[in-house]
């Protein structure tokens, strides 16, 4: 905390220092180069101040492997703006560490110093020459008459959670004894729990001022298991909210360790898929994993402006998937909810200090929107939707600046093209014995990464079956290929959709950090993915002999 206890003080702090030190850069005059003074104020500076608290705990067995971890980080993020609107503006962010003990005139230090930097720096190269050119629109790319609030002033509800560390440590002591305790044939157990709680304050040169606050959990469950084929493998569950309640439910527990349970059996009896083309069946978790890494990168503008990214930048308006196929990214959604699924990827303002909104990406298979910050907003002269977000610490000594990402991606299909699981099913086997093969495949519970030049994506699920008529075998498949998204998401290569919403959650990682997210997807049959046997994953032998005190 910076100095004071009660969280009112506290923003008093941090917004009184961060006021006073915009109001004196606002007012300087800087210079691009000697020999070409410019006599030009910054257009624009902001401060995020971002505090998060983490408590951690480890278990294996039953045990605990070491004391509870606490730790605490703070971020200063500082972004400045020069230039003038019809030529050309530079930016400069930047992002340190701060002390946990600080008091108001230590911080306005730590601010003067960092603006110093940042101002000088991004003359300096809008002097060079070597920004973007491009015509900035001022009623888009600061707040104009369309922001609700103006300035914007927003403050949270602080959220300080009661953190019971004797009670916590006992739930996955738990977790891991007992998991153990009803499955023979796992040989170890591991689970971890974290407990956040981030505060965010965001201050700018057009007087806003938002403060926020989250309390947010994770917790994992991992068995291992020496698999038929003799290898060892990992089953595992995970849960994560907004709610720390949900970690005292007990059916919630009971529920979660169950699932690990039938996850470590069937991981006991299955074999190894080989490399090949297959019909497959994506179940909700990994369909929205598709969709997800399919346009929560690709569809950034910001990527797409500068050239990093080339898969969608020509398709605006455009269709880009089958017409059953609406897609929302909605960081609004269960909002006001902790217990509501989706509000795992919610959020009220983005760290532009934008308002976040609901936008209509896909509109029937076109593409209507791209992922927008301020500045790549204002180039096309639209509202800003509030896309900017990124991870609350600093990884190592690396600066993460916020950029346009997916919040909650809402996916609605016509009701005309969906049917129940059991149709999709016996879709997956007819079209398998059309294309000559013994089997279909489902696969859910997915993990992925794509290439932001390429847009190939490659997917990992962890449930896996071959499907069969009247059966099911249980396999293990270390990644789907999935190629160019242009040529996945088409009308020939997506045979039916399910009618089964299920809301996934997960996080997303990017060089600006990781984000929570989630999916709202039905499940959908691909006519063709093809499974790699990945040659580079080494399949660990179980010892010999197991050690014994």
């Amino acid at each position: 905390m910076i100095c004071l206890e009660h969280a009112t003080e506290k923003q008093g702090i941090i917004f009184e220092a961060a006021e006073e030190e915009i109001s004196r850069w606002m007012n300087i005059k800087g210079k691009h180069n000697p020999l070409y003074p410019i006599t030009e104020n910054p257009l624009y500076i902001q401060i995020n101040f971002n505090d998060e608290d983490k408590h951690s705990f480890l278990s294996r067995n039953g045990k605990l492997l070491r004391e509870p971890m606490y730790s605490q980080d703070i971020k200063l993020d500082i972004t400045t703006r020069v230039g003038n609107y019809e030529e050309s503006t530079a930016t400069y962010i930047a992002d340190t560490k701060v002390p946990s003990e600080l008091c108001k005139k230590d911080l306005k230090k730590i601010i003067f110093k960092h603006l110093d930097d940042g101002i000088r720096l991004a003359f300096s190269t809008h002097g060079a020459n070597i920004s973007e050119k491009f015509t900035i629109d001022k009623e888009h790319l600061f707040l104009g008459p369309w922001q609700e609030l103006k300035p914007a002033v927003y403050y949270d509800i602080p959220k300080k959670g009661n953190i019971d560390l004797e009670r916590y440590k006992d739930i996955i002591r738990y977790l891991t004894s007992e998991l153990k305790k009803r499955n023979k044939n796992i040989e170890d157990t591991d689970a971890s729990l974290s407990i956040y709680r981030n505060d965010i304050y965001i201050a700018d040169s057009e007087k806003t001022k938002i403060y926020l606050s989250q309390l947010s959990y994770k917790l994992r469950l991992v068995s291992e298991i020496i698999t038929k084929e003799g290898y060892k493998e990992e089953a595992s569950g995970y849960l994560s909210g907004h709610s720390i309640e949900e970690i005292y439910d007990k059916n919630n527990l009971e529920k979660f360790i169950e699932e690990v349970n039938e996850e470590s059996d069937y991981i006991k009896k299955a074999v190894v898929e080989n490399s090949g083309s297959n019909v497959v069946l994506l179940g909700q978790e990994s369909f929205g994993t598709l969709i997800h890494e399919t346009f929560a990168h690709l569809l950034s503008a910001e990527y797409i402006d500068s050239n990093s990214s080339s898969v969608f930048a020509d398709s605006l308006n455009k269709k880009v998937v089958p017409v059953a196929m609406t897609v929302w990214n909605d960081p609004t959604a269960g909002l006001d909810n902790p217990k509501n699924p989706l509000s795992w990827g919610s959020y009220k303002y983005d760290l532009e200090g934008v308002k976040a909104r609901k936008t209509l990406l896909i509109d029937k298979g076109v593409l209507v929107n791209y992922l927008h910050s301020r500045s790549t907003a204002a180039k096309r002269k639209i509202m800003p939707p509030g896309n900017v977000r990124g991870e609350l610490t600093i990884r190592g000594n690396e600066a993460n600046p916020p950029e346009p990402r997916i919040s909650n991606l809402i996916i609605e299909i016509d009701k005309e093209k969906s049917v129940n699981f059991d149709e999709l099913k016996e879709m997956a086997i007819e079209e398998a014995e059309r294309q000559g093969k013994d089997y279909a495949l489902f696969c859910d519970a997915i993990g992925g990464n794509v290439s932001i030049d390429s847009g190939i994506m490659v997917l990992k699920p962890t449930k896996n079956y071959r499907i069969f008529y009247g059966k099911e075998e249980r396999v293990i498949i270390d990644e789907l290929i999935i190629g160019n998204p242009h040529n996945i998401l088409t009308e020939e290569n997506i045979l039916g959709y399910g009618n089964d919403y299920k809301v996934s959650k997960g996080v997303c990682g990017a060089s600006s950090g990781f984000i929570p997210v989630t999916e709202r997807c039905p499940c959908a049959l691909i006519r063709s993915l093809s499974v790699n046997r990945n040659p580079e994953r080494m399949r660990e032998m179980p010892p010999l002999l197991k050690y014994k005190e």
